[in-house]
């Protein structure tokens, strides 16, 4: 049994569009206003607004037996991926485009191929979960996925919406497996679906928050500032940040918001004058100002949530690795216990 696009369409996550395309089903996590937001301001950052960030596949099924056909394909600069298959939260395997090299410590801008795997998974009797994640860096073209004659399928999706809004490192950069992801981890703690608006190189962009979703979710998650402290100034910045957290007040009124500050990077001393900031620290204390009326914002220092050590970074001190997600992960999630959120 192949799965119709209006099945796909019921057990996909995170995804604002799913449409059938020549080349095979195409996922889109940002809508058609956001994606306007760059077509024609910054080419760059809507290549990168079509990667499968935060998009997953989630269903119960009793077919013993599946069978994914899907392409793992370039629509940025980056171009490493993987798709990975659980079942009843045991890993499966995963489907990507990098284990045939040996990858150097700095195997963040190596280019890696398009791919097309078609993978058949032994699932077992009864009825089970099924997750598929997609890659956060990448697109995907889902060419078909089959269960057995007859078999049974339900949705599963989690029971709250978490919207996300941030840079690269929100996005996933530079994660070689989309669940070690601090997003996944948050969304996994929250119970949450994540719908991911993280683009690479973005500053606070109240351009992109101000477009409504079409849902109102549980929880949003803000991390900028980076590349603010990389990219702009001091005027720009509180501009910026100031109209970002009051479009979130007015769009969406009580929705409980998580807000990271930058984490460290190594190159912290490199820029000189180029930098027209006083601290890189000066990004956290403008965030603090800007959410301080808002009781609904809870900010976690992201400073000390991944040891400044460049080993946990994939390209020597600005994105982390999977080591470095881990680490973001594991303290991120304690941080917000200690708030009360989790």
């Amino acid at each position: 049994m192949i799965l119709d696009l209006s099945q796909i369409r019921a057990v996909t996550c995170g995804a604002e569009l799913v449409e059938q395309r020549p080349e095979g089903i195409w996922f889109q996590r940002m809508t058609h206003q956001q994606l306007e937001v760059y077509r024609e301001s910054n080419p760059a950052f809507y290549n990168k607004a079509l990667t499968t960030a935060g998009v997953s596949l989630s269903f119960m099924t009793d077919s013993a037996a599946m069978e994914l056909d899907i392409s793992i394909v370039k629509v940025m600069g980056r171009s490493h991926g993987a798709v990975e298959v659980f079942c009843d939260g045991q890993p499966m395997g995963n489907i990507n485009n990098y284990s045939h090299m040996e990858l150097p410590r700095d195997y963040a801008e190596l280019s890696y191929p398009d791919i097309r795997r078609q993978v058949k998974y032994d699932l077992g009797t009864g009825q089970k979960h099924v997750q598929i994640y997609f890659p956060r860096l990448t697109g995907v073209y889902l060419h078909s996925l089959s269960l057995a004659d007859g078999a049974s399928l339900a949705p599963v999706k989690p029971a709250k919406k978490l919207l996300v809004f941030g840079d690269s490192i929100t996005q996933g950069f530079d994660t070689l497996h989309p669940t070690v992801h601090h997003i996944h981890a948050l969304c996994r703690a929250l119970d949450a679906q994540e719908y991911n608006k993280g683009i690479g190189g973005e500053r606070h962009a109240p351009l992109l928050v101000q477009c409504r979703e079409s849902f109102t979710p549980d929880y949003i998650f803000v991390g900028y500032g980076t590349n603010d402290w990389r990219r702009s100034d001091p005027e720009i910045l509180e501009r910026n940040c100031r109209e970002l957290y009051r479009i979130l007040a007015r769009e969406y009124p009580n929705v409980p918001v998580i807000t990271l500050t930058p984490v460290w990077r190594a190159d912290l001393n490199a820029y000189g004058d180029a930098i027209k900031f006083e601290s890189f620290h000066d990004i956290e204390a403008c965030i603090l100002r800007h959410t301080a009326q808002y009781p609904n914002v809870t900010v976690i220092r992201g400073f000390d949530l991944i040891p400044h050590d460049i080993k946990h970074y994939a390209d020597y001190g600005l994105h982390p690795n999977d080591s470095g997600f881990s680490h973001y992960s594991k303290n991120l999630l304690s941080a917000l216990k200690e708030k009360g959120i989790l």
